[in-house]
């Protein structure tokens, strides 16, 4: 489990560093975004195998019963097992984002490492993480209380996630056609004009 950040910040960084500095600028910005959406990925992924097991997993242990005698209200329990899942999410989320952002600052073309912050790329990330991994953890959840395997309840989590992982991968193919459009138009462009 350790290695999947590692996964997730190597290849950002080699998307950064591939990327064209003195190049067309929506090309600059279609590899940044590409970067960015392996970061948006792991709230997404991360929470997965923690919030499927949450319910289901006291359940197969036999360990429900003794929490549902306690003084405990559902919605307290299901706010602590989606707590014990997003916090450790936002904390690798962001550790993740903040070493991208400081290689990037310390060895990307300036160009590069100045269309990072010029955009919109540092709010995105900072405002959509939590809610994707409120998206994930809250599906995890449902899917663990209604399931009676783990595994079964990790499998239908990850099509819950799909949604959410999904409207990213529609952004970035919609810009991805849009440059390469703009380009097939300058190609077409006569040379004397």
């Amino acid at each position: 489990m350790a290695a999947v950040p590692v996964l997730f910040i190597t290849l950002p960084l080699i998307q950064l560093f591939a990327a064209n500095a003195t190049g067309n600028t929506a090309d600059l910005n279609l590899r940044i975004g590409l970067s960015l959406l392996y970061m948006l990925m792991i709230p997404v992924t991360m929470p997965s195998v923690v919030s499927a097991y949450s319910v289901v997993g006291e359940r197969e242990q036999g360990t429900m019963e003794p929490i549902l005698t306690t003084p405990i209200r559902r919605e307290e329990f299901l706010i602590a097992k989606a707590l014990a899942a997003f916090v450790p999410t936002l904390v690798i989320a962001y550790a993740v984002f903040g070493i991208f952002l400081a290689v990037a600052a310390l060895f990307a073309h300036p160009v590069i490492a100045s269309a990072i912050y010029a955009g919109t790329h540092v709010l995105v990330q900072l405002l959509f993480t939590p809610l994707l991994a409120g998206w994930a953890i809250w599906v995890g959840i449902a899917v663990s209380a209604r399931s009676t395997d783990v595994r079964a309840a990790q499998a239908v989590e990850r099509v819950g996630q799909r949604p959410a992982a999904g409207h990213r991968r529609l952004d970035v193919a919609e810009r991805d056609h849009r440059v390469n459009r703009s380009r097939a138009r300058s190609r077409r462009s006569p040379a004397g004009l």
